[in-house]
């Protein structure tokens, strides 16, 4: 019996293909970040006997808001509130310690004191 013979197949050969030109992207022209709208210092409310040392945001009571308003000071962000009442160690300045003093006293771990710094209400 003859054995058959097998064909070489026929080599495919890929055709080449053009290689594309990148596309230029065009970049978006960039706009202007809007700047945040200046809050204004909220009025005292009541009077100002009930205002007392740590009532940062002039609310009356003192809260964690009041201690998140001297972070905010603390951070450099432009003090808002009753800022005079907010400086608890007398330093002159809004640090992240008279947030702390404000934070410890709503724990009960120590006492806010019961007049302001000497310097509070001449800004």
């Amino acid at each position: 019996m003859p054995t058959a013979t097998p064909t070489p197949a026929t080599a495919h050969t890929p055709t080449p293909t053009a290689t594309p030109e990148p596309t230029v992207a065009h970049t978006p022209t960039p706009t202007a970040t809007p700047e945040p709208a200046s809050e204004a210092a909220p009025t005292p409310s009541g009077n100002a006997a009930q205002l007392r040392p740590g009532d940062a945001d002039c609310d009356g009571a003192i809260t964690p808001a009041d201690a998140l308003l001297m972070l905010q000071a603390a951070a450099g962000l432009p003090p808002r509130g009753c800022a005079q009442l907010a400086d608890l160690d007398c330093d002159g300045a809004l640090t992240a310690g008279d947030a702390r003093a404000i934070l410890k006293h709503l724990v009960g771990i120590t006492w806010l004191l019961t007049a302001a710094c000497p310097h509070a209400g001449n800004s």
